[in-house]
């Protein structure tokens, strides 16, 4: 493999106890990572889970991408304050973009039917290349056109 410069961006501990067992298997084929840490604008327990992991952050700065130059971009929420405009602009850019897809997920946003308040955030959309979790899931996500299907 090539040199890589991948940046994970987890917004909470659970996020970033999962995005490093995948920064720790593409060390071991020579891609250098860096993980981001958002925790001084969105507080979620980065900064502690990183510290128990021995993991060493990036701080936040806004445009981000200009300052440590990412070869890819990794998030597990891709229509976050934080993460939205950035994947974007990393699409724009060019930078390869991956959402991982955490567990069930309300793909069409039925939610705000039942929950007064809450907004559309059109999960996994952004991000050109949404992981999907599980060999035998047969659900399908959609953008919020509905007119590309992607499965696992």
């Amino acid at each position: 493999m090539d040199k890589r410069n991948i940046l994970f961006i987890p917004h909470n501990a659970y996020h970033t106890y999962n995005m490093h067992l995948i920064m720790k298997e593409l060390q071991s084929l020579g891609a250098s990572c860096q993980m981001l840490n958002i925790d001084k604008i969105h507080h979620e327990g980065v900064t502690e889970e990183a510290k128990r992991l021995n993991i060493k952050t990036v701080p936040y700065t806004p445009l981000f991408i200009l300052k440590y130059k990412p070869t890819a971009i990794v998030t597990m929420n891709d229509w976050g304050a934080v993460t939205k405009k950035n994947i974007l602009l990393a699409n724009i850019l060019g930078i390869p973009t991956f959402g991982i897809v955490e567990g069930v997920q309300d793909f069409q946003d039925t939610h705000l039917k039942t929950h007064k308040g809450f907004k559309p955030r059109f999960p996994y959309v952004r991000s050109r290349f949404p992981l999907l979790t599980g060999n035998c899931e047969d659900r399908r996500a959609y953008n919020k056109k509905n007119d590309h299907p992607f499965q696992t």
